[in-house]
């Protein structure tokens, strides 16, 4: 309902808010690993995982392995308000993990964070980027200027025998 003289954004457009990005530390590992599990919940059903698949998700992505994720991989957090909403992880030109927890999606967190993880590959003059993603994610990557390339199966973990989405994003030459 409309009151007069207040407009409200559309509740699918959600709205931007002030997004910190800084590197992961120690700190992050529980709410690196809450906004993981946070995010398999949410995909659960819009993409197709089953109870017995998202039981194991939810038991690999522990404390210990957002240890193994930063230890990994370049990882990335970003704060609003003081709070870690979203994580990213990136090898030399490959996105691994990028999760902003869901009371914080359209909000422009995963832009922030794609962003920089974007900026900081291309600082190391790779001349694309790739990353392989589930069905809810691939508009995201997509407005992020990513393309399809393919599928791939999946041949390990809990998800063993479904598929990917990969795509990717040239990124051109490093400006000297």
């Amino acid at each position: 309902m409309r009151r007069a003289g207040v407009t409200a954004p559309p509740r699918t457009l959600g709205y931007a808010m002030a997004t910190a990005v800084r590197r992961a530390t120690a700190a992050d590992d529980q709410a690196i690993s809450d906004i993981i599990c946070a995010g398999y919940r949410f995909i659960a059903g819009p993409d197709g995982i089953t109870d017995e698949q998202l039981a194991g998700l939810l038991r690999a992505h522990t404390v210990e392995r957002a240890v193994e994720i930063r230890a990994l991989w370049e990882c990335l957090v970003a704060e609003a308000n003081g709070r870690v909403v979203g994580m990213i992880a990136f090898s030399e030109d490959e996105i691994q993990n990028l999760w902003v927890h869901p009371d914080f999606h359209r909000r422009g967190v995963g832009t922030a964070l794609f962003r920089a993880a974007e900026a900081a590959i291309r600082a190391t003059g790779q001349s694309r980027m790739c990353v392989c993603t589930t069905g809810y994610g691939r508009p995201f990557y997509e407005a992020m200027g990513m393309t399809f390339v393919g599928k791939r199966k999946i041949d390990r973990g809990p998800m063993e025998g479904g598929k990917v989405t990969v795509l990717e994003k040239m990124l051109g030459r490093r400006n000297p």
